[in-house]
């Protein structure tokens, strides 16, 4: 699915602005009654208090609109428009907050770096593999790499490990800058059909600290002398939507492996496992060709 992966919750996180925030007045903190978060300032407010020591122990909360962070945070978002951190040690949020299926859109975090503390940045795959690929590679990996301190940080590494009947090979790839220390990439091999290739990713900051993403896909063979063969290329996550206990917009690649024009796919899909209503998708694509 394509998303944006960072290494941060949202539900510890807040904004502190100048603007006035303003408390919900709908429900009363029970499971049958949550608190309704129905606009950014309630979530600015639940943020404040949070960090002010109420750590609303055993309340519940639930998000009822889909909300819009632009307004505050930017579309490209920077030091001083990020969503602030709340919880510590001290004051961690104990309470439970449901997304009622609704989604949070053009978050963007980026904490304040302390040389004294850990490194400040987060990591997300831009062009990603995941599930089953049918085509054995190579395969070009991106990565966006957000940081708050101008010192440059260390060329983040790719690590990687394929298992098949012909046993187990690894290797680490140092990945190469396309556009200064935001966006970098390395390609992994071509691998042999019937192979599983987990692969993650390690940044680390000039204080050593590190962080990494993992993610993991399935290499199979098409058999090309069906006439009703369709595979799926690849996926992609938007850069400008975070899941919240929701469904996000993905974008699949899908290719004719038949020896007819396609004319409709089943796109099944799955969550932990389980398996989720497909999706139907129609059109005329000629063999050999993606969409």
């Amino acid at each position: 699915m394509r998303t944006v992966l960072y290494f941060f919750i949202l539900l510890f996180y807040g904004f502190f602005t100048a603007d006035a925030q303003s408390s919900w007045t709908k429900g009363n903190g029970t499971p049958g009654n949550p608190f309704q978060i129905e606009n950014v300032a309630h979530l600015q407010y639940l943020a404040e208090q949070v960090n002010k020591g109420n750590t609303y122990a055993d309340t519940f909360f639930i998000l009822t609109n889909h909300l819009d962070l632009s307004s505050v945070c930017g579309i490209n978002g920077s030091d001083t428009v990020s969503w602030t951190p709340i919880g510590n040690e001290k004051n961690p949020f104990k309470g439970v907050f449901k997304g009622g299926n609704h989604t949070i859109k053009n978050l963007f975090i980026c904490n304040t770096y302390d040389s004294t503390k850990n490194s400040s940045f987060s990591i997300k795959l831009t062009s990603c593999f995941s599930d089953t690929i049918y085509n054995t590679g190579p395969y070009v990996v991106t990565v966006k790499i957000i940081s708050d301190f101008s010192f440059p940080i260390q060329a983040p590494m790719l690590k990687y490990i394929a298992f098949n009947s012909k046993g187990n090979f690894s290797d680490s790839i140092i990945m190469s800058s396309i556009s200064g220390d935001s966006i970098w990439m390395a390609s992994i091999p071509s691998s042999d059909f019937e192979t599983k290739l987990v692969y993650h990713i390690v940044a680390s900051g000039i204080d050593e600290n590190s962080i990494s993403l993992q993610d993991e896909f399935y290499i199979r063979n098409v058999n090309v002398d069906d006439s009703n063969s369709v595979a799926m290329l690849s996926f992609n996550r938007s850069d400008n939507y975070t899941m919240f206990n929701s469904l996000i917009p993905v974008d699949v690649t899908i290719k004719n492996k038949g020896l007819n024009n396609l004319k409709s796919a089943n796109i099944g899909w799955s969550v932990n496992g389980i398996n989720q209503k497909p999706v139907y998708w129609t059109g005329d694509l000629p063999i050999d060709e993606t969409v």
